[in-house]
């Protein structure tokens, strides 16, 4: 009886630690198959791009520490997320944006990243972020934590990252099934 009443009150726990998020306006286009960071980033550069500053430390100094939490998050792979991606990278980016101001559009994070304005942080942190191929999205998520962690380095924050990144780049492609060529 004890262990039952231990594994609800972890349950209970780690589902008051997801409250505090959402995600939402997902969408993969066909083209993605779930293998791209294993395929095009692994032992390379990652061009990574990061526009706002939810915790007010700069642009660059959170940008750095975002990066430096994807580094981690994908040792395994051997990923090197970048903002300046050397001659090893592929034409694959991810672009993340943090409050922005007004919503992102699909197409707007691989096409147009340098149009989109951050507000200051605020009592929440709202998040897009894309997988792109050139100039196309591959993958769209938007994200918002009803919080405000201390700090990039804050596990509610390195959780609601964990938790995008799942999101937004799964290792298959939910719009595809084995009837229409998934595992292809």
């Amino acid at each position: 009886m004890l262990r039952r009443w231990g594994i609800l009150l972890a349950l209970g726990v780690a589902l008051a630690a997801c409250t505090n998020t959402t995600y939402s306006s997902a969408y993969y286009e066909r083209a993605f198959t779930g293998r791209e960071l294993d395929s095009y980033g692994a032992g390379r550069d990652f061009n990574t791009i990061v526009i706002g500053d939810p915790f007010g430390m700069g642009d660059a100094a959170f940008g750095d520490a975002l990066r430096a939490q994807l580094i981690r998050r994908d040792a395994y792979r051997d990923i090197n997320y970048t903002a300046t991606p050397g001659e090893s990278a592929s034409n694959y980016k991810l672009v993340f944006a943090f409050n922005a101001s007004q919503t992102v559009g699909l197409q707007t994070l691989c096409r147009d990243a340098g149009s989109v304005a951050t507000d200051p942080p605020g009592p929440e942190i709202r998040m897009s972020g894309a997988l792109c191929h050139g100039d196309v999205m591959l993958t769209f998520l938007d994200g918002r934590l009803a919080a405000t962690p201390a700090g990039p380095d804050d596990e509610e924050f390195q959780q609601f990252i964990r938790n995008f990144m799942q999101q937004l780049t799964p290792t298959f492609n939910p719009r595809r099934t084995r009837r229409s060529g998934a595992g292809a």
